[in-house]
């Protein structure tokens, strides 16, 4: 067992590290990681280092729940400091169109994939569901998280705000 925790922390290292990098070039324009499988690669190794922290693989500790919780707050950090993603969000949602920029439509996807949100007419027909059988002004968050139980709440929370936003005509 403590063969494979020296290959753990680099793991570890290496994906804060990709994770800093990726803002630090975000931040000053620049756009080098185009692949749209990182955030997925992202979740599947933080839920491969969840189950070792649940036990469900083998034992974790505190260091490792530490830092999975550090990592996934500094890419929702991240996504929420990028200055165009809810403006592109909200139009992806309204319109199921994606942005023209390149970089845009990745970090589109990586938002999306990251809080697991579905296709724009699935969550159109969710939250008509709802709309037609819960009373106005009561909160959509729970019959939204039973209706789409895989979407992270970070996603279902940006949905429930936009159908409080004025409608554009």
């Amino acid at each position: 067992m403590s063969k494979d925790r020296p290959s753990l922390l680099q793991v570890y290292i290496s994906f804060y590290t990709i994770v800093e990098s990726m803002w630090e070039h975000l931040k000053i324009g620049q756009f080098p990681f185009y692949d749209s499988l990182f955030p997925s690669s992202l979740k599947v190794a933080l839920a491969y280092s969840g189950a070792l922290v649940d036990g469900r693989i083998s034992s974790g500790g505190i260091i490792q729940a530490t830092f999975l919780e550090s990592l996934v707050k500094r890419v929702d950090n991240i996504f929420a400091e990028l200055p165009n993603l809810k403006a592109n969000f909200v139009r992806y949602l309204g319109t199921g169109k994606w942005p023209d920029a390149q970089s845009d439509a990745v970090l589109l996807s990586w938002y999306l994939q990251w809080y697991s949100i579905p296709p724009p007419l699935v969550v159109a027909s969710t939250v008509e569901k709802i709309k037609r059988r819960a009373p106005t002004g009561v909160s959509m968050l729970p019959l939204l998280r039973l209706l789409l139980p895989t979407t992270h709440l970070v996603g279902l929370m940006e949905i429930e705000k936009l159908q409080m936003m004025p409608m554009r005509s």
